[in-house]
């Protein structure tokens, strides 16, 4: 729900700090990566990719992932 309310409608590609997600999902940092991860798997979500140096937290949605077969990440 918190990814959700943090992507724009219409929007293929959307980012926000993976702390403050963490935060509004009440969850561990590293719970949260293995959530955005299930989301990919279960294809909520196309793909992913964190920033190590801002803690930017990016995706894509399912409508613009990549085609099938390749890995999560950006």
């Amino acid at each position: 729900m918190t990814i959700a309310a943090h992507t724009s409608p219409g929007s293929t590609t959307s980012v926000a700090e993976a702390g403050h997600l963490a935060r509004m999902s009440r969850l561990a940092r590293l719970d949260l990566m293995d959530a955005v991860e299930l989301l990919v798997a279960r294809q909520a979500l196309g793909s992913w990719d964190l920033a190590p140096y801002t803690d930017a937290l990016t995706w894509i949605t399912v409508s613009q992932r990549s085609p099938v077969g390749t890995k999560s990440g950006l």
